[in-house]
């Protein structure tokens, strides 16, 4: 059986590959986009 140190918190943020951050990313940065133009909008 291979056994493999567990990798950092950071690490594992940031490791793309068997990730589904690629397949959210769009809708994530559209959700913050929409959120910053809604703040914006408010505080003017």
């Amino acid at each position: 059986m291979v056994v493999r140190p567990r990798p950092g918190v950071f690490r594992m943020l940031v490791t793309m590959r068997g990730s589904i951050v690629p397949r959210i990313l769009p809708q994530m940065v559209c959700a913050a986009g929409l959120g910053a133009l809604v703040a914006w909008g408010h505080a003017t």
